[in-house]
């Protein structure tokens, strides 16, 4: 009896040291599983962000449209912008969805900015990244995902 107290507590102890420093969301990486090449799949996902069981979820987009693979490569140094999108997987693909770009031109239909992946901020909630040239120097950010932005 003593014993199942003493793991109780320890339990207790452990769980409010974790909810005293950090926020649960802090330890989501929602990354994991985004690097996939044709020969191995690492799990076929999208950096999804939304709140939870959401209908439409917040997503990077680093592709063009027109492109065969996928809309989001985590190597690609380019952003086409901020999609909303319904796509649960990359198997059955996307429909109904619009993109939120920082660029509107007559000219080209679709265009891209170069950004620093590795210096971008990936959270369930929370979306930051810069331009790489000083004309776009903050590109901005998306906090609240799926709310009115």
């Amino acid at each position: 009896m003593n014993s199942l107290l003493d793991l109780i507590f320890a339990f207790k102890v452990m769980i409010g040291s974790i909810q005293a420093t950090d926020s649960l969301v802090d330890y989501v990486n929602v990354l994991a599983g985004t690097s996939n090449t044709y020969e191995l799949s690492t799990g076929g996902a999208t950096p999804l962000m939304g709140r939870p069981f959401g209908f439409n979820h917040w997503s990077v987009q680093t592709e063009p449209d027109h492109a065969t693979v996928r809309y989001f490569n985590p190597a690609s140094r380019s952003f086409y912008g901020v999609r909303c999108t319904h796509q649960p997987s990359i198997w059955i693909g996307d429909y109904g969805y619009f993109l939120v770009n920082a660029i509107i031109s007559r000219d080209e239909p679709q265009q891209s900015v170069s950004f620093a992946p590795l210096q971008t901020t990936y959270k369930p909630h929370y979306f930051k990244s810069s331009a790489l040239y000083p004309g776009n120097a903050d590109m901005g950010q998306l906090n609240g995902a799926c709310e009115t932005i």
